[in-house]
């Protein structure tokens, strides 16, 4: 019911001030600017049904609002310069702090990186301001590593794959493994396999994200021979650099 209230209130607003940057059939900000004024809007219908409620505590202060509504004006322009202008002026206050915050959670949205296409993202004045619509890794993979790896499904080395093959992410194979890493992630057999046959893993990669060596038989075994194959003559070089022969043969077994 009060969803309804919300979209057409909104809906209303936009008719009704000539909005050409929100989306009237699904009352969707199309720009950062609309996001925020989508915010302001929203905000005063949820307080007309609720007493006392906001639903962001920043935007309760006026001069928040108004940073974040200049700081999404020159995002969407993409004018890096009117964003160093305005941190120049407003940049050692807390409120612009907050406005910056803001603006980095729904610039996330605004260019979601699973929706947009061909769209023109304002990246040059996203980075003046230090924000981004691209989400963290942890955002990304930190549930899929959680709640999946411990079924042994490749839920995992599929939402890896589909990190890489997004056009609108720059993260590569490097940053994926570094995060790993620092998860001390327990990978199971599904996802060692795929990093093996689709990234051309060795066993000094895999040691780095402490996966065993039993799994990694485990993975071979469930691999091809041509894969297998490919993988201990990659360790050869590995060998070769550490000296350690036990690394070397104990897959062979």
């Amino acid at each position: 019911m009060l969803k309804g209230k919300v979209e057409e209130f909104l809906y209303d607003f936009a008719v009704s001030n000539n909005e050409t940057d929100i989306d009237l059939e699904f009352c969707a900000p199309k720009t950062l600017s609309a996001s925020v004024r989508y915010m302001n809007d929203i905000q005063d219908v949820y307080a007309d049904s609720f007493v006392g409620f906001t639903t962001n505590v920043e935007l309760a202060n006026k001069k928040v609002r108004q940073i974040a509504q200049k700081l999404a004006k020159a995002i969407d322009e993409n004018s890096a310069k009117n964003v160093k202008d305005l941190k120049a002026e407003y940049g050692q206050s807390s409120e612009f702090a907050k406005a910056q915050k803001l603006l980095n959670e729904k610039c996330k949205t605004v260019w979601n990186v699973f929706e947009i296409t061909d769209e023109k993202i304002p990246y040059k004045a996203m980075k003046a301001l230090g924000i981004s619509n691209i989400p963290s890794l942890d955002f990304l993979l930190g549930n899929t590593i959680k709640y999946f790896e411990k079924d042994d499904c490749k839920t995992t080395s599929r939402t890896i794959e589909s990190i890489l093959n997004n056009k609108n992410l720059n993260y590569t194979i490097v940053d994926i493994h570094n995060y790993l890493v620092t998860k001390k992630a327990k990978l199971n057999f599904n996802t060692v396999k795929y990093l093996i046959e689709k990234h051309k893993y060795n066993i000094k990669q895999l040691q780095e994200l402490n996966v065993e060596k039993s799994l990694i038989k485990k993975a071979l075994k469930d691999s091809t021979l041509n894969n297998s194959v490919k993988f201990q003559i990659r360790n050869l070089k590995t060998f070769w650099k550490s000296c350690n022969i036990s690394d070397l043969i104990i897959l062979c077994k």
